[in-house]
């Protein structure tokens, strides 16, 4: 489930990452807004199993230092694009534990909020689709402690990785900062884009069941003032 602040950045900035799981893309200078909590600027990752949100650490309040929120947990996705000011993406996430579901909007200082969008709603759904194919049941919350971290290697930054979709590189060709990316030996808890050539067994992995839940939820769309999203070569075409 999506989470506020759990163990999903270091002190400095950085971003802390599962064992296992890809960065895809990368993009600073973001404003990330959670309603009724706080909005700040910071970083957007898109990894193989979610989104994270780190502020920078200037921006840094009490309120909001990440968030992160998993594929097969992520509804009602919309690209807003108001008459006035940048398009920005707009979401839900379920919320993980005791926190409830909440509000999530991305804007985007120097464009790009269509093809992230794009690249988010696709790995949604291929990630929906093997939670549902897996009779995925959500973990319990997961908060490893900041001492079973480590620097993660460079090759966790794979933009060219297959994941079944074009990912908008050409928008996003930057990297992480060096230093900036850590990695605990866990495994994702949750489903995300296949990495290893089949997706593993979640529903038999009893360590990441928890009673109570429903199954995963459908896959969530990504609508543009909610008509049919655009194909990836009319949204890469689209002035931001």
């Amino acid at each position: 489930m999506g989470s506020i602040n759990n163990s999903h950045h270091e002190q400095t900035g950085g971003v802390c990452i599962f064992n296992g799981e890809l960065i895809l893309l990368y993009c600073d200078a973001v404003n990330c807004e959670i309603e009724g909590k706080a909005s700040v600027k910071g970083r957007i990752y898109l990894t193989t199993h979610r989104i994270v949100f780190t502020a920078t650490p200037l921006q840094q309040s009490a309120v909001l230092k990440s968030f992160s929120a998993p594929f097969y947990a992520m509804f009602d996705l919309n690209l807003e694009q108001p008459i006035f000011g940048a398009n920005y993406i707009k979401g839900k996430v379920r919320g993980e534990g005791d926190t409830p579901n909440f509000v999530f909007k991305l804007k985007f200082n120097k464009g790009g909020a269509i093809e992230f969008g794009q690249a988010m709603s696709n790995a949604a759904k291929l990630a929906s689709n093997a939670a549902t194919q897996q009779n995925f049941q959500p973990p319990p919350p997961y908060t490893p402690t900041a001492s079973s971290f480590y620097q993660a290697p460079d090759t966790v930054y794979q933009p060219g990785y297959p994941v079944g979709f074009v990912l908008p590189v050409n928008v996003f060709p930057d990297a992480p900062p060096p230093g900036f990316i850590y990695m605990t030996q866990a495994p994702p808890p949750y489903p995300g884009l296949n990495t290893t050539g089949s997706q593993p067994n979640y529903a038999n992995a009893s360590n990441y069941q928890t009673p109570g839940y429903s199954s995963a939820p459908s896959a969530p769309g990504f609508n543009a003032a909610n008509e049919q999203p655009p194909s990836y070569d009319e949204a890469t075409k689209k002035a931001q």
